[in-house]
């Protein structure tokens, strides 16, 4: 059979042709209306492919397999292989491929209802955002990963997503955008009367008063090192802003000079 021929060749390190046994494979499984095993031998051939150096054929197989487990109705597996058709995508390749394949992820699992499922796809949503410097992005992620924990009644995991919003607001230096955010959210979901939001009130507080010993002592109190890593760094390197501007707002350079004098 072409499973049998796929694995022979892939023992033997010849990736062209264990691709296009395994590709033959799945298609066949597929038209016999074998859909499980379709997408598990599309799987193995991206692994495979993956190991052997072929980064975005890889990734593009993945994303093939995620599309028949959605015709199975099985989304777990459908978000398993878009996160690994992520994980699978050259470094050297722009991050909005990847960001799309987790948020489709993140969709199948909450439209069947799977929330407890989601956290380690938004985890990793989450860190190519923020790694490519997508600040405004990212919180938006969070929010909807608050209406998640909601959903799964994590109300520790929904405090924490409200304090790493004021953080990234104040990482791009903008006060004005971090008191509209933390005024949003006084009534979230686990966000309320929490320690977190205590700590982001101070951080607010601190910047806006121009503080930076306040400002460093609010983003090293314990509570923050419990937050997302690439987040947690951030807090503890916050700076007073120089001036007080929005990023979501629209200046001009004459409008800026007149903001600021």
């Amino acid at each position: 059979s072409y499973a049998k021929a796929a694995k022979i060749y892939a023992n033997m390190k010849k990736v062209k042709e264990a691709h296009g046994a395994f590709v033959l494979a799945s298609d066949n499984h597929d038209k016999a209306g074998n859909l499980y095993h379709a997408a598990t031998l599309r799987e193995q051939c991206a692994t495979f492919l993956k190991d052997n150096g072929q980064a975005a054929d890889a990734a593009n197989l993945y994303v093939e397999a995620s599309k028949i487990f959605a015709r199975d109705d099985k989304a777990q597996q459908q978000a398993d292989s878009l996160c690994k058709a992520a994980r699978a995508y050259p470094a050297d390749g722009k991050p909005d491929t990847a960001i799309k394949w987790m948020k489709d992820g993140i969709e199948a699992l909450e439209t069947s209802e799977k929330w407890h499922l989601t956290r380690d796809i938004y985890r990793g949503l989450l860190q190519i955002l923020i790694r490519s410097q997508q600040h405004v992005a990212a919180m938006d992620v969070l929010k909807a990963q608050m209406r998640c924990h909601e959903n799964n009644q994590a109300t520790d995991a929904a405090a924490k997503g409200g304090l790493e919003i004021v953080v990234l607001c104040l990482d791009l230096g903008d006060v004005v955008l971090a008191e509209r955010e933390f005024q949003g959210l006084v009534s979230s979901y686990g966000f309320q009367h929490s320690r977190e939001q205590a700590v982001a009130y101070e951080l607010v507080e601190a910047a806006n008063a121009r503080d930076q010993e306040r400002l460093t002592e609010a983003g090293k109190q314990t509570i923050v090192t419990f937050l997302m890593p690439d987040v947690a760094r951030m807090a503890k390197k916050l700076k007073v802003p120089f001036y007080r501007i929005s990023t979501k707002q629209d200046f001009n350079v004459t409008e800026l000079f007149e903001f600021v004098a």
